[in-house]
């Protein structure tokens, strides 16, 4: 037995257990597979926490879903290899990877031949441009970055200097480093001036002004969302402020695509600079549905049907010109103003998609509490526009009820239950609306 390979654990007088070292790795394939063939990570779920604590906690106590649409074989095989007893892990025995190679899932393969590289590749992805991200999951070009648990630098004011991609929610916030990319210093900066001179010079600062005292609207990885006002006519505005880094003209494309409805966001303008995209948008001062909602001291059904036709109107409008907007929930819902009459208006056509006819969607992009069965199942014939229509169920039954119909039970409900509920179409109106 190699040291090097192998962990040894004794206790008197009881028989040695070996566990394999190499073992770990094999579970990074199981992982790996599943990542490619389902298009997301077996321990993450889109629309919860994704800590590392609760990813750790789902690894240890949980079991994956299985897509159904996979196949049998490939299904065992990352069954096996996603197995928390390395000892019983597919390719934790002596063969090592001859156990992995002997699986059913590899009964076509030519391994020699492969070794060779004699076998052509049957992905060849195409990438379009140096910022071209979609060839990776969704689930984690849009994840927000998170801040290192490491003891602050003491040099904490200059850690982004010279740094060539500063966030916009760093550089349009005001901090630090907004002061000194935005503002006159005394003693100048190479990489600090060179920013602000492209800041100070880009076309949008050269029409809009920002206040970056005030609360940002909202923020993501590449983008910050902010209240601007046009210096000539005085108007106020939002502005979605995207770093050049991800490409949003689709996001841009299909919003002008649905101008014209009055219960969709208005895009004003859309300028570009160096650094970022600004889409210029009209300003909501209304809030968000449910935040609405919550402040009245009684919400009627009747209420609750005059929004919904009015979703429901702008949903077909964009149906009919091809766009499936597939993230709709409360919070994609604005109101104009606080008055009474105040219009609600769709937001955010971030995960927006461009639908051919007959040509199905396959990526899954959602909010847990919000998608549709079919987007969550991973069916091979994909899913359409109709996942629009059932997240306008579940915000009508919101609405109602306050919260979700498919929502976590306690804290030890897990996001893979939630899914099965969806999937399985499992809620009840009984208690919640009994009790209104």
């Amino acid at each position: 037995m190699r040291k090097t390979e192998d962990l040894v654990l004794r206790d008197r007088g009881i028989k040695a257990l070996v566990i394999p070292r190499r073992a770990v790795d094999w579970w990074s394939v199981g992982v790996l597979t599943y990542e490619l063939l389902t298009g997301a990570s077996p321990f993450t779920v889109e629309g919860e926490k994704n800590t590392q604590q609760e990813i750790s906690r789902r690894i240890l106590k949980t079991t994956p879903p299985i897509p159904d649409a996979l196949g049998k074989d490939v299904a065992d095989f990352i069954s096996k290899l996603l197995v928390k007893d390395p000892r019983h892990r597919l390719g934790g025995g002596d063969d090592d990877a001859k156990e992995l190679k002997r699986h059913p899932f590899f009964k076509n393969l030519d391994w020699k031949a492969l070794e060779r590289k004699l076998i052509p590749a049957p992905f060849k992805p195409v990438i379009r441009c140096e910022l071209d991200v979609s060839n990776f999951s969704e689930e984690f070009t849009q994840m927000p970055a998170t801040d290192s648990p490491a003891v602050v630098p003491p040099n904490y004011d200059k850690i982004f200097k010279g740094y060539s991609f500063v966030a916009p929610s760093v550089l349009f916030t005001k901090n630090v480093i907004s002061d000194d990319l935005l503002k006159p210093v005394i003693k100048p900066d190479i990489s600090s001036t060179l920013v602000r001179c492209q800041v100070n010079n880009s076309p949008f600062f050269q029409s809009y002004d920002i206040d970056l005292n005030e609360q940002i609207l909202g923020d993501g990885s590449f983008s910050v969302c902010r209240r601007c006002v046009h210096k000539h006519t005085g108007k106020e505005y939002a502005v979605k402020i995207v770093s050049r880094k991800t490409d949003c003209t689709q996001e841009i494309n299909l919003l002008r695509a649905c101008q014209g409805h009055p219960n969709i966001v208005n895009l004003h303008d859309v300028i570009i600079d160096d650094i970022h995209t600004y889409l210029v948008l009209e300003l909501l001062k209304g809030g968000e549905l449910l935040d609405r909602i919550r402040k009245k001291s009684k919400f009627t059904e009747s209420e609750a049907s005059g929004l919904l036709r009015k979703l429901v109107s702008a949903v077909s409008f964009m149906h009919s010109r091809g766009v499936v907007h597939r993230d709709l929930k409360p919070e994609n819902l604005l109101f104009t103003c606080n008055k009474d009459n105040a219009e609600i208006k769709i937001v955010d056509f971030g995960f927006a998609r461009l639908k051919q006819e007959k040509e199905p969607l396959h990526t899954p992009c959602f909010t847990l509490h919000y998608a549709a069965p079919e987007v969550l199942s991973g069916d091979p014939s994909g899913y359409d526009e109709n996942c629009d229509l059932w997240s306008l169920g579940v915000i009508l039954y919101t609405m109602l009820c306050g919260r979700a119909p498919f929502h976590a039970r306690s804290r030890d409900d897990s996001a893979a239950a939630v899914m099965a509920r969806i999937k399985g179409g499992e809620f009840s109106f009984l208690r919640q609306l009994g009790a209104e």
